[in-house]
């Protein structure tokens, strides 16, 4: 059976139907006495189907060509402000966190890195919520890379992880593919299978067999997403509805990964 096209969504298609209704009551008006009669019956018919399908759509998941996707914040820059407001901004960045947390873990947002050791953080853990101490061990690390340091692969894989999460949770595997990230491409199938996410780790592959490139080099990716292709655009999107339901929380499996490597990670 062939695709829908990408834009064909079933707000779209919910649309057409509610159009398409109006034609036939305008239709009907043309009828005189008949128009009352089929307006009634139209009404019984077609509207509750077309208000039930409405609520179907918004229980059934935000990426459904309906609502708009978050507006992308840098998260280093949010960690390293001073007048952060709120702790919204990761929860839009971050996969939604719809699962009972596997491990325990405080409600208290990290909101800034300042210069905590690796043991100091990982202490956080009772009293902050994961997912911001997790963020602070990628902007420290990130510091470093950008001031020259080499990285070893216990700390490459905390960013693979931490870029994969933000870009498709942001904008699905293609904004992966397009952002800088993409220089995790190579090893994010093993970093993931290495923090325990196997069902994650199967889907990075997926995404990465269906680019069908000869090389993971960065460069040639890249080219590969800039040739406008529809098909390649809507496999990665289905993709990405799989994502955003799995049971695994990279997160959480990143944390504790981190403390069983801390020997390894130098966050300064």
């Amino acid at each position: 059976m062939q695709s829908e096209n990408l834009s064909d969504t079933r707000f779209e298609k919910i649309g057409k139907k509610y159009f398409h209704f109006l034609e036939e009551i305008q239709a009907l008006k043309d009828g005189g006495v008949a128009y009352f009669v089929g307006f009634a019956i139209l009404i019984l018919l077609l509207v509750p189907a077309l208000v039930l399908e409405l609520v179907i759509l918004l229980i059934s998941g935000k990426d459904m060509g309906w609502f708009p996707s978050s507006e992308y914040v840098d998260r280093k820059r949010y960690l390293n402000s001073d007048d952060v407001q709120s702790s919204t901004v990761l929860r839009e960045l971050g996969k939604p966190y719809q699962q009972e947390a596997p491990i325990t873990e405080g409600d208290i947002f990290l909101d800034k890195y300042e210069n905590q050791s690796v043991d100091e953080l990982i202490d956080l853990q009772n009293t902050h919520r994961i997912d911001s101490i997790v963020l602070a061990f990628e902007y420290a690390l990130d510091v470093r890379r950008s001031n020259g340091e080499e990285l070893n692969d216990e700390e490459l894989v905390i960013l693979a992880i931490e870029g994969l999460e933000e870009e498709v949770s942001n904008g699905g595997f293609s904004q992966f593919f397009y952002n800088s990230t993409v220089e995790y491409a190579p090893i994010i199938v093993a970093s993931l299978q290495n923090i325990g996410c196997h069902e994650m780790a199967n889907l990075a592959q997926r995404a990465i067999d269906i680019l069908a490139v000869d090389s993971l080099d960065p460069d040639t990716i890249r080219n590969r997403m800039a040739a406008d292709d529809d098909m390649l655009e809507q496999a990665l999107g289905e993709l990405d509805d799989i994502y955003y339901k799995s049971d695994e929380v990279p997160g959480y499996a990143l944390f504790e990964y981190i403390k069983n490597n801390r020997e390894s990670i130098k966050l300064e």
